[in-house]
C-alpha cells in the first residue's frame, strides 16, 4: 500500500485545523517527509553520503506517487540536522522546538497525529526502500 492515503489524511488534518489553501498544504507536506528523511539518517549512523543518494532516491520515487517538494525537503532535513549537531557540540543539549517544526495558524503541523502516522509510515518506505 502507498503512502498516499496517509496523505490524503494528513490533508484532511491540516483541513480541520483551517489550513485550507491548495498552496500552503502542499508546502506543509514537506514536514512528514523532512521528518522521515531526519529519522531515517540517524537510524543509520548520520547523513552520509550514501545516506544523500538514498534520499534523494526515494524523494525521486515518492513524487512519482505524489507530487511534493523534495528540494525543501532535502534542504530542511539538511539544516535541521545540522542545527541539532551544531547545537550538541557547542551547548551539549538539544535545541528548543522552535526551529524544528512548522507552525501556521498557531498549528504546530508536527504535533498533528496525521503527521505522525504519515511520517512513521514514510520511515517504513524508506527501511523498506520502496514508495
Amino acid at each position: 500500500m502507498s503512502h498516499l492515503i496517509h496523505v490524503l489524511e494528513y490533508k484532511k488534518a491540516l483541513t480541520e485545523k483551517g489550513i485550507t489553501c491548495p498552496i500552503e498544504q502542499s508546502k506543509l507536506l514537506a514536514e512528514p517527509f523532512t521528518r522521515a528523511l531526519i529519522r531515517r539518517s540517524y537510524r543509520v549512523g548520520g547523513w552520509t553520503s550514501e545516506m544523500d543518494e538514498k534520499a534523494w532516491a526515494m524523494l525521486d520515487k515518492w513524487n512519482g506517487v505524489s507530487p511534493i517538494p523534495a528540494a525543501l525537503i532535502h534542504k530542511q532535513a539538511q539544516v535541521r540536522i545540522g542545527s541539532i549537531a551544531g547545537a550538541m557540540m557547542t551547548t551539549g543539549t538539544l535545541p528548543c522546538k522552535s526551529g524544528y517544526s512548522t507552525v501556521v495558524n498557531d498549528v504546530d503541523v508536527g504535533e498533528l497525529p496525521a503527521c505522525a502516522v504519515l511520517t512513521d509510515y514514510l520511515v517504513k518506505e524508506l527501511e523498506a526502500n520502496r514508495e
